[in-house]
């Protein structure tokens, strides 16, 4: 889906925002890996519009949550309404899901049990893919919104369900059934 997100900025600030060069940042991350479409200010620098793919609103909230505009309270105010383009915006497709149904099978450990080695939950498949991205444990906790302690958590089943032992292994064990470029696809 596409998400349409109007940033208000207070009234009469003059000179740069707060943050400013954060902000652009942070969207300029998303927007190579597809999440963000188009966005820019407006040119009463009231405020800016931004185009985000996600698959609900929830995630758009979610990426908002780690927006600097909105850590530094820089916004007053924002809004998040799904939209529906009339034509075609020839914007890049969504980064891929890794999918484990066409996943080929796992090599597994001898001795260890069939249904400890099985395939990854799609949660398990997000926060593998933002590991083999390079994300450290803590960026990953940031954008899922969750505790450190969650996802290290999280990446001991990981390493358990594919017979690792530790993250440098985990691209080569997930044998190619994730996209190291895109998003998890919660906030794709």
């Amino acid at each position: 889906m596409i998400f349409a997100v109007e940033l208000v900025l207070p009234a009469g600030a003059g000179g740069a925002p707060r943050g400013l060069r954060e902000h652009r940042a942070y969207w300029d991350g998303l927007a190579g890996e597809g999440v963000l479409i188009a966005g820019g200010p407006w040119q009463d620098g009231s405020g800016e519009l931004l185009l985000c793919r996600a698959p609900d609103r929830a995630a758009v909230l979610r990426l908002l949550e780690q927006d600097p505009y909105l850590r530094f309270r820089t916004v007053t105010r924002y809004t998040v309404r799904a939209w529906q383009p009339a034509g075609d915006l020839s914007a890049p497709p969504a980064p891929a899901v890794p999918s484990t149904s066409a996943a080929p099978p796992v090599a597994r450990r001898a001795g260890r049990p069939a249904a400890a080695a099985g395939a990854l939950t799609p949660h398990e498949e997000r926060v593998a893919a933002m590991a083999v991205a390079g994300m450290t444990n803590r960026a990953i906790a940031a954008a899922l919104s969750v505790s450190t302690r969650a996802v290290e958590l999280q990446m001991t089943r990981i390493y358990r369900k594919l017979a690792i032992r530790r993250r440098a292994q985990l691209a080569l064990a997930l044998n190619g059934r994730v996209n190291t470029g895109g998003l998890p696809e919660q906030i794709a």
